[in-house]
């Protein structure tokens, strides 16, 4: 399959905050590309007087310009009206209140291009061939990076549409507390399987039987069906080592999905073939699991969205950067210690199998739409012509 962004979805976006996202179709994939004058994003932040840019679309060639325009038209449309829904329930800006220069690069380059390619990526699905299901939205992301927020932006737009989503993290589907005690034990001495967060302490059989059931119309559809249910995770259980939610407090989804969206920070690793390669022998049993049921539920996926980071290292910074808040707030947190130390037993994963994410697509994702770009420690996008090469 080819990318769905046809030319026909081409657009360049223009305003006078510079430079603005240019996406479409390359070679299969598509990327954010910003034009025009480069103007640093770590700049002071100043006040917006207008709630949304001025778009000018650009019209494909050899096609009726009053169809396109048609197009065009509704997408501007939105793309003003969903800035300001955005500015107001994801920034949470108060009505009246101008957006700075940060929060506007958030909104109109990064939240809103990645609504409207998933959502062409959804009429493209609706329009082929087999009906009637919803479509996939895979985001694979580092880990505070930002997946949960996309993703509530993806679910707010989405909804003020009218279509309905069944939003999910891997982290959803992390074994029981008992079944993680256990896989412990079958892997004395790998720090790295010790605690829920690697490939291999998921239970990827329910959640590969998660994502049939949102795909099946007869579960929703049939006589006295009664939807799917998303399991829950609370991370608090244990003294937070954590533990799956009872089934009664798992997310009920009652209607067939349009979009099913699931985030994840070691989405799409690509397992390195050779054993040999590893250069910490605790990730045999991960690239063992990355080989196997994590590549079925990715060969499952439809599209992907891949945020990449110039280094893994800043996970340490924004995890700190959260523990450090909590602390500010009175509220229960890991020290700067505890910190490294959580932080540590994701890095080896991170070493090995990212920059092969970034360099040859996520796993089985050959011939699929894909929306890569790279984003700073501000969590802003990054011009594709500024994209540092990845330091593990």
């Amino acid at each position: 399959a080819s990318s769905v962004l046809t030319p026909d979805r081409h657009f360049i976006l223009s305003t006078e905050l510079p430079p603005w996202p240019r996406f479409g179709p390359r070679s299969g994939a598509s990327r954010f590309r910003k034009l025009g004058p480069r103007r640093g994003l770590g700049a002071a932040p100043r006040k917006l007087d207008h709630p949304g840019p001025a778009l000018q679309p650009v019209l494909p060639r050899g096609e009726a310009a009053a169809g396109a325009r048609e197009g065009a038209a509704l997408d501007l449309e939105k793309w003003a009206a969903w800035g300001s829904v955005l500015s107001g329930e994801i920034i949470k800006k108060p009505a009246g209140e101008s957006l700075t220069r940060a929060e506007a690069v958030r909104v109109y380059q990064y939240y809103l291009p990645v609504y409207f390619w998933v959502n062409k990526l959804l009429e493209a699905h609706r329009a082929a061939p087999p009906s009637g299901r919803g479509a996939e939205g895979p985001l694979s992301c580092p880990q505070g990076g930002g997946k949960t927020t996309i993703v509530d932006a993806l679910k707010l737009l989405f909804s003020k549409e009218g279509k309905t989503c069944a939003e999910m993290s891997w982290d959803d589907f992390y074994l029981t507390h008992a079944e993680q005690v256990e896989l412990a034990r079958a892997n004395p001495g790998n720090g790295l399987l010790e605690l829920r967060g690697n490939p291999g302490s998921h239970d990827t059989g329910l959640l590969l039987d998660t994502l049939e059931t949102l795909s099946d119309p007869d579960a929703f559809l049939a006589p006295g069906a009664e939807g799917a249910m998303v399991p829950r995770y609370d991370k608090s259980a244990f003294s937070g080592r954590g533990d799956r939610k009872p089934c009664e407090e798992w997310t009920a989804i009652p209607t067939m999905p349009d979009v099913v969206l699931l985030e994840g920070w070691c989405f799409g690793f690509r397992p390195l073939e050779s054993e040999s390669a590893l250069k910490d022998d605790r990730l045999v049993p991960i690239n063992q699991e990355l080989q196997g049921a994590y590549r079925h539920v990715a060969a499952k996926m439809q599209a992907w969205i891949v945020v990449k980071v110039e280094s893994a290292q800043c996970v340490y910074e924004w995890r700190e950067q959260a523990e450090a808040s909590m602390r500010a707030q009175g509220k229960p947190a890991m020290t700067q210690e505890q910190v490294e130390d959580f932080v540590d037993r994701y890095m080896p994963a991170y070493q090995h199998y990212l920059a092969g994410l970034y360099r040859h697509g996520p796993d089985t994702g050959e011939g699929k739409p894909l929306l890569d770009f790279q984003i700073d420690k501000g969590r802003n996008p990054v011009a594709q012509a500024d994209e540092k090469p990845f330091m593990p």
